[in-house]
């Protein structure tokens, strides 16, 4: 918990939503459809110089690029929720949702659906978004299986582990949470993607992000899910220097937290791709 709460105190620093809760990317409960809005121009992107994902097949995803028509996409996530009361408990926790437009022009979900759409003009991507503050991966499988009851998704996003490792939770409890959610996934007929902790300096000198890395591994593995390296890729940009908003300047941060969204956007885009594609 002491980890817990000094990330909340660099949370706090970076200025209240627009922090590492931004880099979440997802909306809450807000739906992204092709057309519905301008195209945003993607953002230009440094290199990237780690492997994107672990190689699995995404069969539903397959098929839906080979068709076109449309693919309904779920989206689900948590962030570090900076300010609350009681940062000390994620378990008593509101489920207050951190917002940040999926529409916005760099936004996550708009470049991952606009690559998935370049790919072939007949397909159009809808992405419907379900993201809350501070909660766990075990926290959010009620959300998970609530959205996949709601409406049939031939693919489904999960962004975990930050959450998890400040809050220092059992590892065997996130390995469980991970395996139930992709059992849940697999059920409702959706492929599913994994993409790992967000990175900062702070977060990975404050908690011990290696065992959760390597139980979102395992859990892919088991699952077949795609296991989308977001924490490596975050890094390399950072220490190069050439995408980095911890160290950015408070009145530049807007811009480079769009970038940032881009360029992971445009990421998981390809990583989608190229697993479709096996």
């Amino acid at each position: 918990m002491r980890g817990r709460r000094a990330l909340l105190r660099i949370s706090a620093t970076f200025g209240s939503l627009a922090t590492l809760a931004i880099l979440a990317a997802f909306g809450s409960l807000a739906t992204y459809a092709s057309g519905a809005q301008a195209a945003p121009k993607p953002l230009a992107c440094p290199p990237e110089d780690v492997v994107l994902a672990e190689p699995a097949h995404l069969a539903r995803l397959s098929a839906a690029l080979r068709r076109g028509g449309v693919l309904n996409v779920l989206a689900v996530g948590s962030a570090l929720g900076a300010g609350r009361p009681d940062a000390a408990s994620t378990k008593s926790a509101a489920a207050a949702s951190t917002i940040s437009s999926p529409a916005a022009p760099g936004g996550f979900a708009v470049q991952m659906a606009r690559t998935l759409e370049a790919a072939n003009p007949r397909l159009h991507v809808t992405v419907d978004l379900s993201t809350h503050r501070g909660l766990s991966a075990g926290a959010l499988l009620e959300s998970l299986r609530a959205g996949l009851r709601a409406h049939p998704y031939g693919l489904v996003i999960w962004q975990t582990g930050t959450v998890d490792a400040a809050d220092e939770v059992p590892i065997g409890d996130f390995y469980t949470a991970l395996t139930e959610g992709a059992a849940a996934v697999q059920d409702a007929g959706a492929d599913l993607v994994l993409v790992d902790a967000q990175y900062s300096r702070f977060l990975e000198a404050n908690a011990n992000l290696g065992p959760y890395e390597g139980a979102m591994q395992a859990a892919a593995i088991a699952s077949g899910a795609l296991l989308f390296h977001r924490l490596d890729l975050m890094r390399g940009w950072a220490e190069s220097g050439a995408l980095d908003l911890e160290y950015a300047a408070p009145a530049e941060r807007p811009a480079v937290a769009a970038r940032l969204h881009s360029c992971l956007g445009q990421a998981l885009g390809r990583a989608l791709l190229a697993a479709a594609a096996q």
